[in-house]
């Protein structure tokens, strides 16, 4: 576990990595958003004339009512999806730009919430390894600080460390602050997901101890699960304070056509109706009417199992490659990544930009450990990818770590 703001200047951050990757590789296996051809109904949606209609309405053919109709139907819509009335679980919906916003909006309102309270300090519970961005939002606020928990670093890693979160929930807090616990599942990039029983422990330690409990459910839906990840408005009473996170962008992709989305519990949502109205008035009527039948029509269409069947089915793809290579891919549980274990003494960093000179782009996975334990002999490949040209990809991918000369290069001579 670790204290304070773990940052590393010499290694590259993971949205660095990825635009390199799109800008230079023929085969872009780096960011985790998909990169698929664009199913016929989502075509359509682009497509319609009625929706350009609606988004361009101005009074008096636009109401109140109908704009309170549109954020309703946006709402249901999400519910459907994820398999959740989330009035039901005592929350409500907002919605934001993407799932980073609402991360980023998500601490802020927890600060906002520590604040009202008469705290001067909000302590954030965290895993390691996890997103770059998530260390970012947190290190850039100077009355928020960070206490990382590690993921257990074995033979058998990756593996969540469920004890490690208690105990750090567990500690005496100094005074004047209060604490959150902000948890990823499916975990980014390990491909862990924290179930159901781990999430009623850590959700009964908060609500002991007076803790905000965040999770972001990103990959809920996407990669290579059979069923839906388990979620914290599955476990939550009444009375908690929690957030949830999920976004489009790692389900549907569309270059860059996304929303993200807080569910909150009724006691943090007027903060982040706050926090969200310093950085939006609202995000545009005609993404709400897009994602709106986007998201009805993608379970018609049987949208998210066919996304988890070329996930899985690239995941076998790259084990079956990589078998005869001095590398090891550590499968996911759930999510749209796999890491790739390189040979002893093969550094990340030095692997990604040998790769991308042959054409693959991968992301180093050094840009996720922020604890104590630091690997730098990891690799992450997105799976969500065309499974013709995924396929090529780790053809190329199987020789360049396969070729003597390279592994020469980068130090295993």
């Amino acid at each position: 576990m670790h204290e304070g703001r773990p940052l590393s200047s010499h290694v590259p951050g993971l949205t660095e990595q990825e635009l390199e990757v799109a800008r230079s590789a023929e085969f872009d296996l780096g960011a985790g958003y998909p990169h698929l051809p664009a199913p016929e109904f989502i075509r359509q949606s682009y497509r319609d004339d009625r929706l350009e209609d609606l988004s361009l309405m101005m009074a008096p053919g636009w109401t109140t009512e109908k704009q309170a109709r549109l954020d309703q139907d946006l709402a249901e819509a999400v519910e459907h999806l994820l398999g959740c009335t989330f009035r039901e679980a005592g929350a409500e919906l907002r919605v934001t730009f993407s799932g980073s916003v609402a991360v980023d909006r998500a601490i802020m309102a927890c600060l906002e919430r520590a604040r009202s309270c008469g705290a001067q300090r909000l302590e954030v519970v965290t895993t390691s390894p996890s997103i770059d961005i998530m260390r970012d939002f947190l290190s850039e606020r100077a009355d928020i600080d960070t206490h990382f928990v590690d993921c257990l670093n074995g033979d058998d890693f990756p593996r969540l460390d469920l004890d490690g979160v208690l105990d750090a929930l567990q500690r005496p807090l100094p005074a004047n602050c209060r604490r959150a616990a902000l948890l990823t599942s499916p975990e980014n990039p390990t491909g862990e997901s924290w179930s159901r029983a781990q999430l009623e422990e850590i959700a009964a330690a908060c609500r002991r101890g007076g803790h905000t409990l965040i999770v972001d459910h990103c990959f809920l839906l996407a990669g290579v699960q059979e069923d839906l990840v388990d979620a914290v408005w599955q476990v939550a009473d009444p009375g908690d304070d929690w957030l949830a996170i999920w976004d489009t962008g790692k389900t549907f992709g569309l270059n860059g056509d996304k929303l993200g989305f807080l569910v909150a519990s009724e006691s943090l949502l007027p903060y982040v109706d706050d926090v969200l109205r310093v950085l939006q008035f609202d995000v545009s009527r005609r993404q709400k009417l897009f994602f709106s039948e986007l998201l009805r029509f993608s379970s018609f269409y049987d949208y998210v199992p066919g996304l988890g069947s070329i996930c899985r089915a690239n995941l076998r793809t790259l084990v079956t490659a990589l078998e005869a290579t001095p590398c090891r891919v550590l499968e996911p549980k759930a999510g749209s990544l796999a890491l790739v274990e390189l040979p002893e003494g093969q550094i990340d960093t030095e692997t990604c930009s040998y790769l991308l000179r042959q054409g693959v782009g991968v992301v180093g996975g050094s840009s996720f450990f922020h604890g104590d334990v630091k690997r730098s002999d990891l690799v992450r490949v997105a799976l969500a990818r065309d499974p013709a040209h995924f396929a090529r990809a780790v053809d190329l991918l199987r020789l360049t770590l396969n070729d003597t000369s390279h592994r020469a290069t980068v130090g295993l001579g």
